[in-house]
């Protein structure tokens, strides 16, 4: 066959296309921790920028379109194959960041139409998603498998931090005195215009011969389809709830809810706010800045020790350890927020606030290296090669959904002025959720296809 006389995967080629996906994902959705208060500055005024709604609409609309896209991203790789849905991809990605920073209508009317606008973006983003990792990991040695597909996480992290360091590097003189003159308009524009460069790095790699299209979606073209050309569009979804499914669907529904309902998202988006609230002095607004680019700094390094050690130890094992430290680190971040006097001013602002960073740390680690960096390669261990796309598609749905859910509620639950008990609740539901996720994968999860190998790649 014609496949059998192609070379194998380039491994460069294989790392940076997770390495470009991961900076959409990463840069994209990290963006607004520092876009947002110059964007509700800029059209809704000193009145209403500091309401939460607005800071929920902005993070909620980007999770919206992910949604779609990790919805439709499965089905569609296996209709058109992977390297057409990753062009797709790319151009929307470059496209994305350009029409949301040129919005022009004023006021609410164009509040909203950049909303509307992150929705398509954020398709894109799901997209990413899902077609990054599953074409890695199809198209990946197995004695590396689970590096290249970490470098999908620590792409993302990547790109969280370099959101913070440009998010910061081009916020306007009315928030960070003494900086150059860049206005709330101007500053936005450029924070998010930035986000088209890893978009058009993928078209430049899915546009060309660098990236050839995966074997295994080839092998699948060739087997007979009884006369339904439609038939890889129902074919896996109807296998995903048969009876030898329901196992691995569960413990992929409990990997969701683990990376998203153990506060990960919740933490980095609203990073600054948290580290103001820890920091309540209007002399630390500044500090809080810098503060989240070194969490950002974190979050990238622990990936990186994710990715030395994803081979060298059993997944499940990284998993649990991972499990135990977020337990900690959500438990901790809860009692600093019940730290504080009647007034929500901390007892200690100091203590605390450095007992809050501390817990922040702690939290990141365990995430990175448990769920955050082995999510994507536990959905293609746990699943099935025959139900992996359906599944895949599925499981981003439900995490980007979480995700969505946390946006909108986290905002309201992360402000100054309620009650310490509010403030605190979140991150307790975050620790218990983690307390269940750790006594359901000791004992269920299994990791069936964690050492197969794919014909593909030999």
């Amino acid at each position: 066959m014609m496949m059998d006389s192609e070379p194998p995967p380039s491994i460069p080629i294989l790392a940076m296309i997770n390495i470009f996906g991961g900076l959409i994902f990463g840069y994209d959705t990290g963006i607004i921790a520092t876009a947002s208060l110059p964007i509700r500055k800029h059209f809704l005024g000193p009145k209403n920028e500091d309401k939460s709604l607005y800071s929920a609409l902005l993070t909620a609309s980007i999770l919206l379109g992910a949604m779609i896209g990790s919805l439709v991203g499965g089905a569609l790789s296996d209709f058109i194959g992977r390297k057409k849905t990753m062009l797709l991809m790319g151009f929307v990605s470059t496209i994305g960041p350009i029409i949301c920073s040129v919005v022009y209508l004023e006021s609410f009317a164009g509040f909203y139409l950049l909303c509307v606008l992150r929705i398509v973006l954020g398709f894109g983003v799901g997209l990413s998603s899902v077609i990054c990792p599953l074409y890695v990991n199809e198209m990946s040695p197995k004695e590396i498998k689970g590096r290249l597909g970490t470098l999908f996480q620590l792409s993302i992290t990547i790109g969280i931090l370099l959101s913070y360091a440009i998010g910061y590097l081009l916020l306007p003189s009315s928030i960070i005195t003494g900086r150059y003159h860049l206005d709330n308009s101007a500053s936005w524009r450029l924070q998010i215009a930035v986000g088209l460069l890893p978009g058009f790095n993928i078209i430049i790699l899915s546009g060309t011969n660098l990236m050839r299209e995966s074997t295994e979606w080839k092998k699948k073209r060739e087997l007979p389809v009884s006369g339904d050309t439609y038939k890889p569009l129902v074919e896996g979804p109807t296998r995903l709830i048969s009876s030898e499914n329901i196992g691995p669907l569960i413990s992929g529904i409990i990997l969701a809810l683990t990376l998203q309902f153990t506060g990960i998202n919740a933490v980095m988006y609203y990073a600054t706010s948290i580290l103001q609230t820890s920091f309540p002095n209007a002399k630390s607004q500044s500090l809080s800045y810098y503060l989240t680019i070194i969490v950002g700094a974190w979050n990238f390094v622990a990936t990186g020790i994710a990715v030395a050690v994803s081979d060298k130890f059993h997944r499940k094992t990284l998993l649990l350890f991972g499990l135990i430290l977020i337990i900690a680190g959500d438990g901790v971040l809860g009692i600093c927020y019940l730290a504080k006097d009647k007034n929500n001013v901390s007892t200690s602002p100091d203590a605390t606030g450095i007992v809050s960073v501390i817990a922040l740390i702690v939290f990141i680690a365990g995430f990175e290296i448990g769920p955050g960096a082995l999510f994507w390669v536990l959905l293609s261990d746990i699943f099935a090669p025959g139900v992996r796309e359906s599944a895949n598609g599925f499981i981003n749905f439900l995490q980007w959904g979480c995700n969505l859910v946390l946006s909108i509620v986290f905002p309201f639950l992360a402000k100054p002025n309620i009650s310490k008990g509010q403030q605190a609740a979140p991150f307790f539901f975050f620790s218990a959720l983690g307390v269940i996720s750790f006594f359901y994968n000791l004992k269920f999860l299994k990791l069936t296809y964690e050492n197969s190998r794919r014909e593909s790649v030999q």
